[in-house]
Order: structure tokens, then C-alpha cells, then sequence
């Protein structure tokens, strides 16, 4: 799947219904409640997808919430850096007063969900 890079300083949402693992399972964040996942300080760009690859603080995050995305971190090493596969890049972002890093697979760009916006279901 091939998505649009962000920048520091967009705005994007966070995806998670239906997403709190890769299409291959691979976890994004951490287990939390419905439509939520725990989003951490650090995602280990050299051991993803392992036991261990979420470190730090933190934040438990909903399906909508809102974040700024503050630049680029990058790409796991087991992926491959081919353009369709930037649903594995990681992206520092500015939430709930922290820094956290998140994947592109969890992160959607305002316009592409216009009824969420205004109070429709995120799905």
C-alpha cells in the first residue's frame, strides 16, 4: 500500500479500527481497549517486528484522536524500501503534551475521512 508521506507540522488521525496489526499481524502499539492502542515513546527500528519493540512512555490512544505529526523517524530494517511499503514508516508525532512514535498504518490524513471530521463513523 503505497500512502502519501507526511511532513512536520501536518495534522493527521489515528486509525486504528481494524488496524492494531499489520495486514501480515505484525502489532503497531500495544494492546489496549476498542478501537484503542497504546502508543509508545519509541518503536526499535533494528528489531521490528519482534518480543520486544515498544519502549517508553505510554499514551493510550483512540480511533480519531487527533495528532501533530512532527517528522520522520523511519523505516523497520526487515521491511524492504520499496514505495509500497510505507505503511511500516514511522513517524514521531506531538500528543497528549508527548513525543510518540506511531506507523504510517495507523496514521490517515484529515481529508481522506471528511465525515469523521464532522461527527461520522471512522471505520
Amino acid at each position: 500500500m503505497n500512502k502519501k508521506p507526511f511532513t512536520s507540522g501536518d495534522i493527521a488521525i489515528m486509525h486504528i479500527t481494524h488496524r492494531w496489526a499489520t495486514r501480515e499481524g505484525w502489532a503497531t502499539g500495544g494492546a489496549a481497549g476498542p478501537q484503542e492502542l497504546m502508543i509508545y515513546e519509541k518503536i526499535d527500528l533494528m528489531g521490528w517486528p519482534s518480543h520486544d519493540d515498544f519502549k517508553g512512555h505510554s499514551e493510550r490512544l483512540r480511533c480519531g484522536d487527533i495528532v501533530l505529526v512532527l517528522g520522520y523517524v523511519g523505516r523497520p530494517f526487515t521491511c524492504t524500501h520499496r514505495k509500497e511499503d510505507s505503511e511500516y514508516d514511522v513517524y514521531e508525532i506531538f500528543t497528549k503534551g508527548r513525543r510518540l512514535q506511531v506507523m504510517r498504518w495507523n496514521l490517515e490524513l484529515p481529508e481522506d475521512y471528511p465525515d469523521f471530521l464532522t461527527g461520522g463513523e471512522f471505520v
